[in-house]
């Protein structure tokens, strides 16, 4: 149950610190800014989930799975997928 808090917690505070990064970058970088709001919003969603959950101290492991493929797969096409919102935004 321990593994479960801890993990928990991290994937919450990743989320909210790398959408920090990402407005950061918006606002003070001139980053684009529909592309990178977008890839913001499944972190957003995560870290009010997991937020919630340190609230109610009810913590899950389905969260703790979802959390690390999405943000696996996030990271790993950010590059991708900010080309391609670029062309459309």
């Amino acid at each position: 149950m321990n593994n479960l808090v801890i993990i928990s917690r991290i994937i919450a505070y990743y989320c909210m610190f790398y959408t920090a990064v990402k407005l950061y970058a918006v606002v003070f970088a001139n980053a684009a800014v529909w592309p990178n709001l977008i890839l913001s919003l499944p972190l957003i969603l995560f870290a009010v989930i997991g937020f919630i959950q340190m609230k109610r101290s009810r913590y899950s492991w389905s969260y703790v799975i979802a959390g690390v493929i999405g943000i696996t797969l996030l990271r790993y096409f950010e590059s991708d997928l900010m080309e391609l919102l670029a062309q459309y935004f």
